[in-house]
């Protein structure tokens, strides 16, 4: 019989003799803060130890790092002198005290995003990307002898538009597990046959499952019979809920306190009716209503639901703080309504929010009525997830709290949007397991039926795999990992290193898209927050959004002579001849064709022409477009 202190212990000798891990648990169960321990932090701190923390979402390592920092304020250790981060956030404070940023991953603890870590194993450290040889040693070096954590790994292979994340895990994996790296991954709703196709190429992997006996069941028979597992069944009457009894019980008792509808109407007309109260089914009238959270796919939808929610709570001056988030408001803007939001509800008031999927983890706040567009089936879970997670008997005090899932047909096409036909079939299996409109006792946590993982593994996930045949995980090994390990020895330049990452994987290896940073400016040009939008989304709208001075796109670079500042140059950027970039569409035109060589090209002109010292981090939004409100349009 084990604990779940014990768990953990062991999961973390686990990572010292087998490479890789995987840990698969419900929320709870101390995935994210595997490392997170005072008495853990103080041992890797004395064995000068270290560990890479990978996450998928910027919200996700903001978090991250406030439980790092208060778990070390409390031990009294100088967290600046440990602590560290990389990834596209400027700068990440808590109460005032600013985290460092560490780009070399050299940190006792560092936070990093999947694809800042995919270019300094690959390519070389962020900070020489944009120099002619990069340390590959040092980057190489820093990833493999730390213990590498790859987090919410669910949420990078969820994205179903293609399955490059797959093929880059797969390949890391196959390489980090040969040379004897640390690693573990840790999810709550990788689908079986993910879990299979990461695992087959691992050298020494090892599993751990916490679920019900049933959701165990289908990730043994996904998995090789010759590969070590251990399982911790989620049951009434197993010896492991005996000994966590108050954990497994909350967990299984969440039907009880969460009831589910899947509900024909949009999910505007259903924040309505919640907002106001209205009963939504025969019999329930009564429900838990003062934390609504109303999460949709698309920007556009966000905000369109916004201005109507707006509406409705200013004529009817319905009690209730509404705030919006999602993807393209600015990072500074988006942690301030969450702290905002935090604090509304610490003082007791009723808040509304509306978002897209940047809620969907990382985000500590416990909602009571979650009302949500149809999306594939992990995504359902991570935003139910937000759901009575604290406490759910006393949380659903006025009646149940609930998860209401909009079928409509606009939540539908939005989902196909996003997710692509898996959305379909997640929307068809969904409406044949559930009555429409009736609240149900639906299992959001374990996989003990009638749970939403039998939905989950109904999908054949493999259907949709179609890409599997252009490129599979020897092509990441073979031509980006091996080229790296070949630089350790023999210097090739980051150029060639970026135009093989494009040519293959166009441009990004995790990613449909790759990303840019685009900076808002205040009323006296100085830099006010920015927005890290995905170049396909900056391809169709960058004309109208892209700041220019007599037709030159603007840049936001750092120069830095005897100190460093900030500075907005607008040029004409010329590589040769034949290469220059003259206005917003030549830009366009270049960063749709060879994003990361585009990118790199401006890069190094800018150094020439301003000085050796120069980094470019992005362009400027235009004034006018940016809303304080809205976000980019």
């Amino acid at each position: 019989m084990v604990a779940i202190t014990d768990l953990k212990d062991k999961i973390r000798d686990l990572v010292n003799k087998y490479s890789p891990v995987f840990y698969i648990a419900p929320t709870g169960f101390g995935k994210t803060t595997l490392y997170i321990e005072d008495k853990v932090l103080h041992d890797l701190i004395n064995r000068n130890d270290r560990v890479i923390h990978v996450l998928p979402l910027r919200s996700i390592i903001v978090d991250t790092l406030e439980n790092l920092v208060k778990v070390l304020r409390k031990s009294g250790i100088n967290y600046r002198d440990h602590l560290g981060y990389q990834a596209g956030i400027d700068k990440i404070c808590i109460d005032s005290d600013c985290v460092d940023k560490d780009p070399y991953m050299l940190s006792t603890y560092n936070v990093t995003t999947y694809d800042s870590y995919s270019l300094t194993l690959l390519v070389s450290p962020i900070p020489e990307l944009s120099g002619y040889y990069g340390h590959y040693d040092v980057g190489y070096m820093a990833l493999t002898t730390a213990i590498n954590l790859f987090d919410e790994v669910h949420i990078l292979l969820d994205t179903h538009e293609d399955y490059k994340s797959l093929y880059f895990l797969q390949g890391m994996t196959y390489y980090l597990s040969r040379i004897g790296a640390r690693v573990a991954y840790m999810s709550a709703t990788i689908h079986p046959i993910l879990l299979s196709d990461l695992i087959r190429y691992s050298r020494n992997p090892y599993v751990v499952i916490v679920a019900s006996g049933e959701l165990i069941k289908s990730y043994k028979s996904a998995i090789a019979s010759n590969i070590k597992i251990d399982t911790y069944e989620i049951s009434t009457d197993s010896s492991f809920c005996k000994v966590n009894k108050e954990i497994c019980n909350g967990l299984l008792n969440y039907p009880n306190y969460v009831k589910t509808i899947v509900s024909e109407k949009d999910v505007v007309e259903i924040a309505k009716d919640v907002l106001e109260g209205n009963s939504l089914t025969n019999g329930l009238s009564k429900y838990t209503h003062d934390r609504v959270a109303v999460i949709v796919n698309t920007v556009g939808e966000a905000v369109r639901i916004y201005y109507e929610l707006k509406k409705l709570i200013d004529s009817k001056c319905l009690d209730y703080e509404l705030f919006l988030l999602h993807g393209r408001l600015g990072e500074g803007e988006k942690s301030k309504r969450l702290k905002m939001i935090k604090e509304s509800i610490e003082k007791g008031k009723n808040v509304v929010v509306v978002s897209t999927q940047v809620i969907e983890a990382g985000v500590n706040i416990s909602f009571h009525t979650m009302i949500t567009e149809i999306a594939i089936i992990e995504s359902l879970i991570q935003r139910v997830g937000r759901l009575a997670r604290i406490d759910p008997e006393n949380e659903c005090k006025d009646g149940p709290c609930l998860a209401i899932i909009s079928i409509s047909e606009q939540a539908l096409e939005n989902a196909l949007r996003v997710y692509g036909n898996i959305a379909r079939e997640a929307w068809i299996r969904l409406v044949n397991m559930t009555r429409p409109n009736e609240p149900m006792n639906l299992d959001w946590k374990t996989g003990t039926s009638p749970s939403i993982y039998n939905v989950l593994l109904s999908i054949d996930v493999e259907k949709y795999m179609d890409t599997l045949d252009l490129i599979d995980y020897s092509d990441i090994v073979n031509e980006l990992i091996s080229p790296v390990i070949y630089n350790v020895m023999f210097a090739r330049d980051i150029y060639d290193l970026l135009r093989r990452i494009e040519l293959k994987f166009g441009g990004s290896i995790i990613r449909s898209s790759p990303l840019l940073k685009l900076v808002i400016l205040n009323d006296e040009s100085k830099v006010k927050d920015s927005v890290t939008v995905s170049l396909r989304w900056l391809l169709s709208k960058g004309e109208s959004i892209v700041k220019t001075s007599n037709g030159k796109p603007c840049y936001y670079l750092t120069l830095c002579k005897e100190e460093c500042s900030e500075y907005i140059e607008c040029r004409d950027i010329i590589w040769s001849r034949k290469y220059a970039i003259h206005d917003v569409k030549s830009l366009i035109r270049n960063l749709s064709k060879r994003p990361l060589t585009t990118i790199y090209r401006v890069q190094r002109y800018l150094s020439s022409v301003l000085g050796k010292r120069t980094y470019f981090h992005g362009l400027v939004v235009k004034e006018g477009i940016y809303s304080d409100e809205y976000g980019l349009p």
